[in-house]
């Protein structure tokens, strides 16, 4: 609504917000404060108001007949705002304040384009939320149609008429309020915060139970357990959470140092219960000679929803990850493991949804990875396995398994080993350097074996198949030194299939076959297997 006279306005606009709220991330910040962790700008709101202003025309004729307003306006305008939230429980204040503008125009700036205006404009506004602001601009304003004599002749009155509308030149939001957070990766709202700092307990920490955000720096000593529903994360380690209200998905960096937890007889760490994420921790043990008991991270029976991340475990005496049977959906990511007296990870049966990805593993004595009976949807992506005194993986028996993008070097025994009744999926994959075989399916199993690369072995074939296999072998590239064949059926009632293979090594043969085999795989070069 305007009210124009040659010498006053009055205006007042409303608006209304046409969308929701927003999520957004980059406007998201974390408040530490006592012993809770609250999000802000989750989301970004647009709001509700109105605001009102009114002007009026400095006399500057009276300093100057030149300075007629038939020739030059100076106005001042003085005002004020209110905006909210429709909703009226997202915003932690309302954004209310004042504002001033003051105006300098020239009629008929051009001569040659009567009703022509050049305006000079500065504005200052100032409220609790968006603190003061400045503007200054500058706008040309030339007109189309009417005539030059119509328009060189319009009255001061006429000519209000048509001065622009004067509105909000932004469309104003603020941040969403504090909101409770939740732990992205396991679903834990972060009810307290508590602390553990080189001296401390970290089980005392720990002792606050569950939806507790445990923060721990510097080096703790002594075993520690933690419980369910809790996040352990080391400082200056991010980890993903999302505002329990908005849904915006944020990282939130740990203050303070990575902590080293180290403990020389029984495992360092351990997990009792579900809903447990640990990230950003160095575990280290007695070195691996220490105790058989002295794992890094040791999980109880039954549990589920566990993430270990951005950490690494190293001079352990048995297992560097040991997990034992039926646990459900398991996330290991970004771990790097080092100098293992047993397995660098460790699974025995029963498991089911188990995520390895972006692993490095050095140095075990015995295998890498370790899966033993019945464990389903398990998959082992971007990981490294080297200098493991057993197999880099070992696979027993009726597990459904698929290895995706890994390298597996110098097994001293054989880089992937399948027992019996698996299904086993590898594409993309380099096994270099096997002690024996780079990979044997023993008996009854489902295999695909595409797109990888196999290079060196000390002792055995590049890819063995003992009795009653199905197996699909495509697309695979066979170099270096291969100390028995290609492909061993060392066995009968196998079935291959594949195309596309490559060879590119020096070896025995490139394929051995005991007899009352089926199918067959063909090599680029016109070879086939049997």
């Amino acid at each position: 609504v305007e009210a124009l006279h040659p010498d006053f306005d009055v205006r007042a606009n409303a608006y209304l917000p046409l969308s929701g709220p927003a999520q957004s991330p980059g406007l998201a910040e974390f408040t530490l404060q006592g012993n809770s962790i609250l999000m802000t700008g989750g989301q970004e709101v647009p709001l509700a108001g109105l605001d009102v202003e009114a002007g009026v025309r400095l006399p500057l004729e009276k300093l100057s007949p030149a300075l007629s307003p038939e020739n030059l306006e100076l106005r001042l305008y003085g005002g004020g705002y209110y905006f909210d939230d429709i909703y009226d429980t997202l915003i932690p204040e309302e954004v209310a304040g004042v504002k001033s503008r003051l105006q300098l125009v020239f009629n008929n700036a051009v001569a040659a384009l009567p009703g022509s205006k050049i305006t000079l404009e500065s504005r200052y506004s100032s409220d609790d939320v968006r603190d003061e602001r400045f503007e200054v601009g500058v706008r040309l304003q030339i007109p189309f149609g009417g005539g030059r004599r119509g328009r060189s002749h319009l009255s001061r009155q006429a000519r209000r008429m048509v001065a622009a509308l004067e509105r909000d030149i932004d469309i104003v939001t603020a941040k969403s309020k504090a909101e409770k957070v939740i732990d992205n990766l396991t679903d834990v709202t972060f009810d307290r915060v508590a602390y553990a700092s080189a001296g401390d307990d970290l089980t005392t920490a720990a002792a606050q139970g569950g939806n507790t955000l445990i923060i721990a720096t510097g080096n703790l000593n002594g075993d520690k357990a933690l419980q369910a529903n809790q996040t352990l994360q080391g400082g200056g380690s991010t980890i993903a959470v999302r505002g329990a209200r908005s849904g915006t998905v944020v990282g939130f960096t740990a203050p303070g140092t990575q902590p080293t937890i180290d403990e020389n007889v029984n495992a360092v760490l351990s997990i009792t219960d579900s809903n447990t994420h640990i990230a950003g921790v160095n575990v280290t043990g007695g070195g691996i000679f220490a105790p058989v008991t002295n794992d890094g991270i040791q999980v109880a029976d039954g549990t589920s929803n566990i993430v270990i991340a951005d950490s690494s475990v190293s001079g352990v005496g048995d297992n560097a990850l040991d997990f034992n049977d039926n646990h459900t959906g398991v996330t290991i990511k970004d771990v790097t493991i080092s100098f293992s007296g047993g397995d660098g990870i460790d699974f025995d049966a029963g498991n089911s949804d188990i995520t390895i990805q972006g692993v490095s593993i050095g140095f075990s004595v015995d295998d890498g990875i370790d899966f033993g009976d019945n464990n389903t949807n398990v998959r082992i992506t971007q990981t490294d396995i080297s200098d493991s005194l057993g197999n880099g993986i070992v696979i027993d028996d009726n597990n459904e398994i698929t290895l995706t993008d890994l390298a597996i070097w110098t097994s001293d025994d054989v880089g992937v080993r399948a027992d019996d009744g698996n299904t086993i999926t590898m594409t993309g994959s380099s096994i270099i350097n096997s002690g024996f075989d780079g990979f044997i399916a023993r008996d009854n199993n489902s295999v695909t074996v595409t797109g990888n690369t196999f290079t060196d072995t000390t002792n055995g074939d590049a890819v063995a198949f003992r009795t009653g296999n199905t197996a699909n072998i495509a697309d695979n590239t066979f170099s270096g030194s291969i100390a028995s064949n290609l492909i061993d059926l060392d066995g009968a009632n196998n079935t291959l299939s594949g195309t596309g293979n490559i060879n590119n090594a020096t070896s025995v043969a490139v394929c051995e076959d005991a007899g009352g085999n089926f199918g067959q795989t063909t090599f680029t070069d016109g070879l086939t297997c049997p």
